[in-house]
């Protein structure tokens, strides 16, 4: 689950353990199922091996993204 922001960057919880890119598969899905893209849109460019992660998502513009992943950064679990 995403569970806010920190230090400019969006914080998420995961079940997956970091073996064999479970963990990877899980952050890119929870994405895509968050921003409601598909799968393919969502892709980790950097810090596939370690807990910070840059990704990319295809197909939404910085507004669209910012409108759907906002209530996700500032909501109560």
């Amino acid at each position: 689950m995403i569970t806010g922001e920190y230090d400019g960057s969006i914080k998420v919880n995961l079940k997956a353990p970091p073996v064999d890119g479970e963990a990877n598969l899980e952050c890119c899905r929870l994405l895509a199922r968050t921003l409601g893209v598909a799968r393919s849109s969502v892709e980790i460019v950097s810090g596939t091996r370690g807990k910070k992660k840059r990704v990319k998502v295809f197909g939404l513009s910085a507004v669209e993204f910012t409108e759907k992943i906002t209530p996700y950064l500032y909501s109560s679990p």
